[in-house]
């Protein structure tokens, strides 16, 4: 019920929407501009983590529903193009309180880009 009520939050200030099956491909399709935004729902994280990556480094915001930085312990992926995030998140409210809801007594990453890697220059 809980996907429905998205989907009708969504679907009332969409052009379309879609469900694709693969968060994956959802993921990569936000990164080349194929889709503007993608919402997934209860995904683990072996489902997410490349795409959400590739999106990252593709210039695509990819959070969590309460707006903070996507990481390993979400329970849900929200990637838009930036620019949405004040048009999407609201939708979003009607997770809150749920299981797709992050857990207030979780740590959030602070940081949702990997470092850069240190390298050394050898003579």
């Amino acid at each position: 019920m809980l996907c429905a009520a998205v989907d009708r939050e969504l679907t009332a200030r969409a052009q379309g929407l879609r469900r694709y099956g693969s968060s994956a491909l959802d993921l990569v399709w936000v990164a080349d501009g194929t889709l503007d935004a993608c919402v997934l729902l209860g995904n683990h994280t072996w489902d997410t983590a490349a795409g959400a990556v590739i999106a990252r480094e593709a210039g695509a915001l990819v959070l969590d529903a309460d707006g903070s930085p996507h990481s390993t312990r979400s329970r849900c992926a929200i990637a838009m193009m930036p620019g949405l995030q004040d048009e999407v998140l609201p939708l979003l409210r009607v997770l809150r309180g749920s299981r797709f809801w992050p857990d207030d007594n979780e740590p959030h990453d602070l940081d949702h880009r990997a470092a850069p890697l240190e390298t050394e220059v050898l003579p």
